[in-house]
């Protein structure tokens, strides 16, 4: 998710990756994953290309990792610490692509 060239769902799963209340974490994701849903019945003519159905699987994936790392199972254990290092990574490039959106709208004004 280098840059927003799916802005409409990229935005919303942005604000899901970004989120750190926990709280509120869940509805983002349903969120994002409700515009990936509406972005992928669109009007097959205009459909996604290739390029975005696999942004769109990508982003998918993340947020299951994100949901399953930040909410514990049941019986209290929470889920590999593999899954949670793949999601620091991911968020850092979250907040990376943050920190050029703005420097871009620093630079524009």
């Amino acid at each position: 998710m280098s840059t927003l060239g799916f802005a409409d769902w990229q935005k919303a799963c942005r604000n899901a990756l970004l989120e750190r209340d926990p709280e509120k974490l869940f509805q983002r994701v349903i969120v994002a994953e409700t515009a990936i849903f509406h972005r992928l019945h669109d009007d097959m003519a205009s459909g996604p290309e290739h390029t975005e159905l696999e942004a769109m699987a990508g982003m998918l994936k993340t947020l299951r990792r994100l949901l399953a790392t930040t909410f514990t199972l049941a019986d209290g254990r929470r889920k590999s610490n593999e899954a949670t290092s793949a999601l620091c990574i991911e968020r850092t490039q979250a907040r990376n692509i943050r920190r050029e959106e703005k420097g871009k709208e620093k630079s524009c004004s």
